[in-house]
C-alpha cells in the first residue's frame, strides 16, 4: 500500500490535546512532533504531512494564536523541505467545528501568504468548501497552483461524496491531477459504500467519467 499523506501528531491525546500549532508556549514541543513525523514519513515513503492548524482556546487572542501557527508552520515547512516533504495546510468550516484557527480558503491563502513558503501547500476538502458555501469551481481553479491533495464527501451530512448537493466528479475537472481521499461516513458497507469510485476504476461496476 502506497501512504500518501499523515498528520502530524497534534499533542499529547492522552493529556487531552487535539492540537498543538498555535499554542503560545508549546514551540519546542511542537517541533519535536514534526520530527517525529519526518521520521514516520521517512520510514514510510510518505510525500505529505498535514498539521492541524487547531481550535482557538479562550485564553489566547485570534492574533497570537494565528502568529504562533505561522512561526510553527514557517519551521515545519523548512524542516521538511530538507527531507524532500510536503506540508499541508486545511481549513475546517465553523459549523461543524467552532472557532477553528483557519475556516475558510481565503483564510487559508492568507495564512500561506504570511508563511510565505514554497513548501507550504493547500489540503483542499470539497466537503469543508461546500460547507462554507465557497463556489467549487471558482475556488478550485483559483487554488489550483497550491493544492496539493483533495478530499471528497458528501453534502449535507459527510456521506459518500455521490450523495449530497455537490457534484464532487465535476469538481474535479479542472486540471487537478493529484490524489483524492475519501473522508466520510459510510451509510451502508464499504464496497457498497465505493460505488462512486467506479469511475475512476475502483471497484465495479465500471463506468466511464
Amino acid at each position: 500500500m502506497e501512504i500518501v499523506l499523515i498528520n502530524a501528531l497534534p499533542g499529547d491525546y492522552a493529556a487531552g490535546d487535539s492540537d498543538l500549532a498555535d499554542i503560545v508556549e508549546r514551540e519546542a514541543e511542537f517541533k519535536e512532533t514534526i520530527e517525529d513525523a519526518i521520521f514516520y514519513s521517512t520510514t514510510l515513503n510518505c510525500p505529505r504531512i498535514h498539521i492541524i492548524a487547531g481550535v482557538l482556546k479562550a485564553h489566547f487572542a485570534h492574533e497570537v494564536a494565528l502568529s504562533v501557527l505561522s512561526e510553527n508552520l514557517k519551521y515545519a515547512s523548512d524542516l521538511c523541505a530538507e527531507a524532500g516533504i510536503k506540508v499541508l495546510t486545511e481549513p475546517l468550516n465553523t459549523i461543524d467545528v467552532p472557532w477553528y484557527l483557519i475556516g475558510h480558503t481565503i483564510q487559508a491563502r492568507t495564512l500561506m501568504a504570511i508563511v510565505n513558503s514554497e513548501n507550504l501547500f493547500l489540503q483542499y476538502d470539497l466537503y469543508h468548501c461546500g460547507m462554507n458555501g465557497e463556489n467549487l469551481e471558482d475556488s478550485i481553479k483559483s487554488n489550483l497552483n497550491v493544492i496539493d491533495y483533495i478530499q471528497v464527501a458528501g453534502v449535507l451530512g459527510r456521506a459518500e461524496p455521490d450523495i449530497g448537493d455537490i457534484d464532487f466528479k465535476k469538481s474535479l475537472k479542472f486540471g487537478y491531477r493529484g490524489w483524492v481521499g475519501g473522508v466520510y461516513t459510510l451509510q451502508t458497507h464499504t464496497l457498497e459504500g465505493m460505488k462512486w469510485a467506479s469511475v475512476y476504476g475502483i471497484g465495479s461496476p465500471f463506468q466511464t467519467v
